[in-house]
């Protein structure tokens, strides 16, 4: 298992442990929020990137996931506090 992949199935499997309400996933090509899918989560998957087109991408070719286009990934926690 590659290390993009342990870390997104862990990240699912630990926001299933504490009930999370929902998965917040930075990205900029998508590939990360893709693999979080893939583990099909419970809870909605948030994902947030700097560029149009790969919202557009993830939010279209990606089950389960709704895609917000954010402007820039520079200042991650001001993101974050943004998106909830």
């Amino acid at each position: 298992m590659e290390t993009a992949e342990a870390v997104a199935s862990s990240a699912v499997k630990t926001a299933i442990d504490i009930n999370a309400k929902m998965l917040v996933v930075l990205t900029e090509t998508g590939n990360t929020a893709r693999l979080v899918a893939k583990y099909r989560p419970e809870m909605p998957v948030l994902v947030l990137t700097a560029l149009e087109q790969t919202a557009r991408q993830t939010e279209g070719f990606v089950k389960g996931v709704v895609s917000r286009c954010v402007g820039s990934m520079i200042g991650t926690d001001s993101i974050l506090y943004r998106a909830t």
